[in-house]
């Protein structure tokens, strides 16, 4: 009987240290806004930054699509995602996750036309082809909002693989427009802005419901000090950002709603 009880004593301490072994490593999803290479190279310096000032031991995935993505979303084995709001509140909504903290900067798209286009109102595009990241991208969203009569629409062109490619296919002609966040519409004063969408908090990285709270605070903690951090400049760099604060779940909870024209909401 003495001998059942060890065994299974040793049992149980070999799967609670597993179980601490798994923990240590954190799979840290990315919303797809650049193709998969590219977000490599762009989140590397921050999962790089993690992994130097906490415990832990991140992991980057980085979707191929935003269909991909979407269609995904609670099968990928994430413990941390970084989200634009709507997906951060779909995920704070349906699948009890919350944010760490969000990026200072807040998000707004704005709709960008060609020289080729005369007429500067929204009207003005109707019948003609507006590139961007496919659905449920929040680029994509603001179209559906800024055209909400399915028989008067443009042409959403889903043909990109990030914000930048669509704005080089107004330079080669395959579309009239592009709606791009707005930091990228203010470096191209030769495309005219005509639409912007409303003023959203700004990307946040959120935990999952399996990350203890001590992991969570030793996360929050390495974020929030970052832009103290000369050798991190990088990290900044990367997003277009100038540094990290607090976030909660009420800042992002009715930005889920815009999910709901999209299908498998």
């Amino acid at each position: 009987m003495g001998l059942v009880k060890k065994t299974v004593a040793s049992g149980m301490l070999i799967f609670g240290l597993f179980q601490a072994v798994m923990a240590d490593t954190l799979n840290l999803v990315i919303e797809p806004s650049y193709p998969p290479a590219r977000s490599q190279e762009v989140y590397e310096p921050l999962v790089r930054y993690l992994n130097e000032n906490t415990p832990h031991t991140i992991n980057l995935i980085t979707p191929k699509s935003y269909n991909d993505y979407w269609q995904r979303l609670e099968e990928t084995p994430a413990q941390l995602s970084l989200d634009e709001a709507h997906i951060a509140g779909y995920r704070i909504e349906k699948m009890g996750f919350d944010p760490l903290v969000k990026t200072f900067e807040d998000s707004r798209y704005t709709l960008i036309i060609g020289q080729n286009v005369t007429d500067e109102s929204l009207r003005g595009l109707l019948g003609r082809r507006i590139a961007t990241l496919p659905s449920p991208s929040l680029g994509y969203i603001t179209l559906t909002q800024a055209y909400n009569r399915p028989l008067q629409q443009p042409i959403f062109a889903s043909v990109a693989a990030s914000w930048l490619d669509t704005i080089e296919v107004i330079f080669d002609g395959s579309s009239d427009a592009a709606i791009v966040p707005e930091w990228l519409a203010q470096r191209y004063p030769n495309l005219y802005p005509i639409y912007d969408s409303p003023v959203y908090p700004g990307r946040a990285v959120l935990a999952s419901p399996d990350v203890d709270q001590a992991v969570r605070d030793e996360l929050t903690q390495a974020l929030l000090k970052l832009h103290d951090d000369e050798s991190a400049f990088s990290v900044l760099a990367e997003m277009n950002i100038s540094r990290f604060e607090p976030a909660n779940g009420n800042m992002y909870r009715q930005y889920a709603s815009l999910l709901k024209s999209v299908v498998g909401y």
